[in-house]
């Protein structure tokens, strides 16, 4: 096995435990107290966390983090298993999803760059700008970005170098590179 595939087992465990239906490993857990039946969730369900971590290891393009990426999607399981009543009805994989994304989305926001971007807003007009950075194919032509055209819902905005991207809501085409970089010297970073 070569070192990159032992990521994608690391929770396996030898000998299989006993095969339930994950809900009940969660309800297990929760009613025990036992971490086994957490580790057992985890066996049985690490080929559906890899494949929700290779496609945020892609849309966020952060190639070379997935074992951190994997590691924070395990820690947002944590979160939602402290949080989680199965008294209310949703099922446990319907819960998780917003803690894991959240673990996953603090993660990208404190580490991607290595410097923390200071608010969820900004961070969320930051992952807008990645989104369509990979929309177009991972290109952007600085010299063009402030020519660009940013659609709004109601106008067009023409940008000027200086213009906060901030201000600018519905983005449909920019350059992630140059809007990084204009975020970067916002905050006073190099």
């Amino acid at each position: 096995m070569k070192e990159w595939e032992k990521e994608l087992y690391s929770y396996q465990l030898t000998p299989a435990p006993p095969k339930m239906p994950p809900q009940e490993y969660i309800e297990k857990y929760l009613a025990e107290k036992d971490d086994k039946y957490f580790a057992w969730y985890l066996h049985y369900n690490e080929k559906y966390i890899n494949e929700k971590v290779k496609g945020y290891v892609q849309e966020y393009a952060m190639q070379g983090h997935f074992m951190d990426m994997k590691s924070a999607y395990i820690f947002g399981l944590l979160q939602a298993l402290q949080n989680y009543d199965p008294e209310k009805g949703a099922s446990f994989s319907t819960f998780q999803a917003y803690y894991t994304k959240e673990a996953i989305d603090d993660y990208i926001r404190t580490m991607r760059t290595g410097y923390t971007i200071p608010s969820g807003d900004e961070y969320a007009l930051l992952r807008k700008a990645m989104a369509l950075y990979a929309k177009y194919g991972y290109k952007s032509d600085d010299s063009r970005t402030r020519e660009r055209t940013f659609h709004t819902q109601r106008h067009s905005t023409r940008l000027s170098a200086d213009y906060p991207y901030r201000a600018v809501s519905g983005l449909q085409a920019v350059g992630f590179q140059s809007l990084f970089h204009r975020f970067q010297n916002r905050h006073g970073r190099q």
